[in-house]
C-alpha cells in the first residue's frame, strides 16, 4: 500500500509479479514436488487440487494430495492382484520405459562396438 504512494507504476509491477509467482508456484512448482513425495504424476497432482476445491474449498484441497495418492495405491494393488490372478507377470515398468531401457542397452552396446573398433584402428596404425 506505502508503494503505491510512493510509485504507482512499480506498485503494478510488483503486484503483476507476485500473481506471476504465485501461478507458477501453484501450477507448476508444487505438482512437481508432491509427484515426488506422493508418487503421482504432476497431472494427477493439479487435477485432484482442483478437483478437491470445487468439493471441498480449502480442506478438500488440503485432503486432496493424499486421497487421490491412497485411489491411487488401492487401484494398483487391484490391477496386480488381477494380473496375477490370470497369471501374467507385473514388472512394475511401463512398457514404454522398457523401450527406453532396451533403447539405452543397445546404445551403450552400439558405443562399446565403435570403442573397440577404434582402438582396434589405432593398433593398427601403429
Amino acid at each position: 500500500l506505502i508503494l503505491v504512494l510512493i510509485n504507482p507504476w512499480q506498485a503494478l509491477w510488483f503486484s503483476i509479479f507476485t500473481v506471476v509467482l504465485q501461478m507458477s508456484d501453484s501450477n507448476i512448482i508444487k505438482p512437481l514436488v508432491f509427484k515426488d513425495a506422493v508418487g503421482l504424476s504432476s497431472l494427477w497432482v493439479l487435477v485432484s487440487i482442483i478437483v478437491g476445491a470445487r468439493i471441498g474449498g480449502i480442506a478438500g484441497m488440503l485432503l486432496a494430495i493424499p486421497v487421490t495418492g491412497i485411489i491411487a495405491f488401492l487401484l494398483e494393488d487391484f490391477t496386480r492382484a488381477q494380473l496375477a490372478k490370470r497369471g501374467i507377470e507385473d514388472t512394475g515398468i511401463p512398457d514404454d520405459d522398457l523401450t527406453q531401457k532396451n533403447q539405452r542397452k543397445d546404445l551403450q552396446k552400439l558405443l562399446r562396438q565403435r570403442k573397440k573398433a577404434r582402438l582396434k584402428a589405432e593398433k593398427s596404425d601403429k
